[in-house]
């Protein structure tokens, strides 16, 4: 990481989060640096927070058909590239976005199938339960919390299809993704701990993500010595505030 980025991350944890947070944050990155040594927070969300249910004006809600997804992913600002479209959508995943005047603001990917997750892991889940991951907003539209609107639209008409809810997962030292997480309505589901080295990788999950059928699996590039595939932590692109 580059040393100007690194003291603007410093400063930034130090600010929001003290210094004991900011010093866990540090460890983690040090040491995934030379291993893979993660602790995974599992989060789950059954009922969607009324104030985030109001689409602001001008904005519009929908699940986004393949042309649809096809026609912004050739606009690289919307970070939908050709190839993630073919994986999610022959998997059967679904994109809910939020839309003004017919230009793209938020998404967030749903699956309710085993998903590629992060370093050379895939998350399994009770089929019950959507998996929400890629969450995205575009800079024009950051600062608004339109995330948690679309992703509390988005819980409600899965509910509304007979599932229980939804989960996602967020690195334990990712304490601005956390925050956004709760404040929208996800609340801790139980802990799952990575570990990696030498092209190998173990998983484990706690009692509480066993309880939603959740558990992470190495997938076979990551044991195979492959280079792991980054592309369904629930990482909200958007800044602690939006």
């Amino acid at each position: 990481m580059p040393r100007r980025t690194l003291r603007h991350l410093i400063q930034s944890d130090l600010e929001h989060f003290g210094m004991v947070r900011t010093c866990y944050d540090l460890v983690v990155r040090t040491i995934n640096v030379v291993a893979l040594a993660k602790v995974f927070k599992v989060l789950v969300m059954d009922a969607s927070r009324p104030e985030f249910l109001e689409l602001p004006a001008g904005f519009r809600s929908k699940f986004l058909s393949e042309a649809q997804l096809r026609a912004f992913a050739g606009d690289p600002r919307n970070e939908l590239a050709d190839e993630f479209l073919d994986d999610a959508l022959a998997k059967g995943d679904e994109c809910y976005a939020l839309l003004r005047n017919e230009k793209l603001a938020c998404y967030s990917w749903y699956s309710t199938q085993p998903t590629v997750a992060s370093d050379g892991l895939s998350i399994h889940f009770n089929p019950a339960f959507v998996y929400g991951y890629k969450a995205f907003t575009l800079p024009d539209f950051r600062g608004q919390r339109l995330h948690a609107i679309e992703v509390s639209r988005a819980m409600q008409a899965y509910l509304a299809r007979g599932f229980r809810g939804t989960i996602a997962y967020v690195e334990s030292h990712n304490f601005a993704s956390l925050r956004s997480c709760y404040r929208m309505g996800y609340r801790d589901a139980g802990r799952a701990l990575a570990l990696g080295i030498a092209g190998r990788s173990w998983a484990w999950a706690g009692r509480g993500c066993r309880a939603f059928g959740c558990r992470f699996r190495p997938t076979a590039a990551a044991n195979s010595g492959g280079a792991p595939v980054r592309v369904a932590e629930h990482r909200e692109l958007v800044g602690a505030s939006s």
